[in-house]
């Protein structure tokens, strides 16, 4: 099989390619405005955090628009069945960081106010981490037709900056686990650390079918 993402051929296989590529940029603006109102939370900002966890929401929602305007072309049959089965997949899997990017902005929208100790700040590294997989994996997709070798040094930042997720979620739970903080505050700052470690993890996760794809 051809590289799947550095197709040449007829006309409506090209714009496959340019409405994925279009896809991959959409789920990058979800996570990057994930990072954005982690910032303004951080910085005591819940105006700017409102009004990024509202830009996660929208991007995210025009990321599904654009996956089900991929799914319905590929239904067509323009492909043949493995490349159209692994471009399913890829797509499946790219979404995937752009709900749980948006399911952890609906998730801080419940922290009404600043927490004290270092939890705000280590939410933000956190997100930053997860946030420099999603654009080291975009560039590997970039240069799926350019450069194999990056393709694959690419992914494999990708895989460890998810493991210094790992530790930066590890972190967190030994302060969470330490806190005072009612049952409620402390259900729910489990359940955002383990939403944000979900987004970081989905993009590993799409990283290893990209570093397949630059093998093929």
């Amino acid at each position: 099989m051809t590289n799947i993402l550095g197709w040449i051929g007829m006309e409506r296989e090209k714009n496959v390619l340019e409405i994925t590529k279009k896809h991959t940029k959409k789920v990058q603006e979800t996570v990057d405005n994930l990072e954005n109102a982690f910032a303004a939370y951080y910085n005591n900002d819940f105006a700017a955090r409102n009004t990024a966890i509202k830009k996660t929401t929208t991007a995210e929602r025009q990321a599904d628009v654009i996956r089900r305007d991929i799914l319905d072309k590929l239904s067509e049959g323009i492909l043949l069945p493995p490349d159209r089965e692994d471009l399913i997949h890829f797509v499946k899997r790219m979404d995937s960081i752009a709900d749980h990017a948006n399911a952890s902005a609906k998730l801080l929208e419940f922290l009404e106010e600043k927490l004290p100790d270092d939890i705000p700040q280590k939410l933000y590294e956190f997100t930053k981490t997860t946030l420099l997989a999603v654009n080291r994996l975009g560039e590997a997709i970039d240069n799926m037709s350019v450069d194999k070798k990056k393709v694959l040094a690419l992914c494999t930042e990708v895989e460890l900056l998810e493991q210094q997720g790992d530790e930066q979620k590890k972190e967190l739970m030994g302060i969470l686990f330490k806190s005072n903080f009612s049952a409620g505050t402390v259900v729910l700052l489990h359940d955002l650390i383990g939403s944000i470690e979900a987004t970081c993890d989905r993009a590993e996760d799409t990283a290893d079918v990209v570093r397949v794809f630059a093998v093929k």
